[in-house]
């Protein structure tokens, strides 16, 4: 079954990135585990936009996207692998120019001097 799947997933460090010719990453090492351990042999992974693969997903029975933020708009659309690993997003900006981060409320802010 994992065989006739298509694998696709976006040049996203450290999730998945090139290294010369070779695919690594977090996602790409975790992959490869799993079919190891399913004895299944490793399969192609094209890399694409993340904007077509998540197209392709939508559109295309048997096709995986790896790895995709799992959000409350999707967590019914898919069947999901995982927590692979999670991130926070941070904003980032010089203190001078927005010293009064209103709209932001409901978010952590922390200020470096």
């Amino acid at each position: 079954m994992l065989t006739s799947l298509t694998y696709y997933a976006e040049d996203y460090p450290p999730s998945v990135f090139y290294e010369g010719e070779v695919l690594r990453g977090i996602s790409v090492r975790m992959l490869r585990a799993i079919w190891q351990e399913l004895g299944v042999k490793a399969q192609p992974i094209e890399i694409v936009p993340w904007a077509r693969g998540y197209k392709e997903i939508i559109s295309k029975p048997k096709t995986v996207l790896f790895a995709m933020s799992k959000t409350a708009q999707r967590a019914d659309k898919f069947k999901w692998v995982g927590p692979i690993y999670s991130v926070d997003y941070i904003l980032i900006a010089k203190k001078a120019k927005y010293s009064n981060p209103s709209g932001y409320q409901s978010y952590i802010v922390i200020q470096l001097r």
